[in-house]
This record gives structure tokens, sequence and C-alpha cells, in this order.
């Protein structure tokens, strides 16, 4: 696509990505995890770029691979290039079950998963497997009602 994606961070751990979500400039961050050999992970992806550069709508992106560590060095940045993400993205290296039950105990070992928060902390919203950004956006404009954010 001829855009410049930055090398996948490695190693984020959950203080790191707590940080990221509390200094985000933006009042709601959505992190989602995700893996370089999951179709719906795939296809949700260009949706989630678009969202993250929609600077009107007030979402953060944060993306993290939850592939293993050889793979994730392996095919990750090819993987992120292709779909246009040219922003930072990260990559767990300890146990992806044990790294994501950190921020959703119920998850249930499907990916992709995206988790909804104000730049507070407070997790707002959980997205079971894909979503698109009209359904992001819909959940994100209901929160601003409610007060949601920060």
């Amino acid at each position: 696509m001829g855009i410049d994606t930055p090398a996948p961070e490695f190693g984020i751990e959950k203080a790191d990505l707590l940080e990221i979500i509390h200094e985000s400039e933006r009042p709601f961050v959505l992190v989602n995890f995700f893996a370089t050999w999951c179709r719906p992970c795939r296809e949700e992806m260009p949706d989630l770029v678009a969202l993250h550069h929609d600077t009107t709508k007030q979402v953060e992106v944060v993306l993290i691979s939850v592939d293993k560590e050889a793979d994730a060095r392996a095919k990750l940045h090819n993987f992120l290039n292709d779909l246009g993400v040219d922003f930072q993205t990260y990559a767990r290296t300890e146990r992806e079950a044990a790294f994501i039950k950190d921020f959703y105990l119920y998850w249930d070992g499907r990916i992709p998963l995206s988790l909804l928060y104000n730049n507070d902390g407070e997790q707002l919203e959980v997205f079971k497997g894909m979503t698109d950004r009209k359904e992001i956006q819909m959940v994100v404009n209901r929160h601003h009602k409610l007060g949601g954010n920060s």
C-alpha cells in the first residue's frame, strides 16, 4: 500500500497498556486483540484503521497481536503493512490467555476481541468477535450521551 508501518513493539505488559489508555489525548481508547492467522481480524482491520484516523470520532485504536512471538516476529509487520496500519502496534510475549484475562476476565478464547475504555481506564464495552466502525461508533455515541468519557 506504500505506507510506513512502524515496527511492532514487543513485550507489552498490563502496566504499559494501562499507561497508553491513561495518556490518550482522545476520550475513548479501543484495545483490539488480534492475530495474523485470524480471518475476522483481517476483515475488521480496515474499519479499525479508519476509526483511528478519524479524529472527529475521538477514538484511539490500540492493536495488540496475540500471535506466538516467533510468528509475530516473522509475519506481523507485513500483515499490518498490507492492511494499511500506519500507527504504533504492540505484540505480547507472555501467555496469551493470561495477558487478555488481565483485561477481560471472562475471555473465552475467541479473537478478535475489542475492549472500549475511557481514558480514565474504565472499561465501558466489550466487543466479542468481529466488529466494525459503525457498531463501535454507535457505542461511543451512547457513552458520550451517558457521560462515559472524561
